[in-house]
């Protein structure tokens, strides 16, 4: 197994609204938003917004896997999840 330093980064879990929308011709109308609950490891927070991604590499250059940025104002709620790490493996 190959061993190698990574940044530790919580693992939340948010609970946002996601604004609906139509594209194109349509008789359908965007009237509500869409409910979204999204896991994943928080990279950055700022006042404006959450950047959450879904996987974590080791590559130094391109480290992480579908990144998703979250604007504060459309969360609802947000908890860092407990997951027990077992660092003797």
């Amino acid at each position: 197994m190959v061993e190698y330093d990574m940044v530790e980064y919580d693992i939340v879990y948010v609970e946002w609204e996601d604004p609906g929308q139509f594209h194109g011709w349509t008789s359908k109308l965007a009237e509500a938003c869409a409910k979204i609950r999204t896991v994943g490891f928080l990279i950055k927070s700022t006042e404006k917004g959450h950047v959450i991604v879904e996987s974590i590499g080791d590559d130094t250059e391109d480290p992480y896997g579908c990144s998703t940025f979250i604007p504060s104002h459309l969360i609802t709620k947000m908890e860092v999840l407990e997951i027990p790490h077992d660092r003797t493996r």
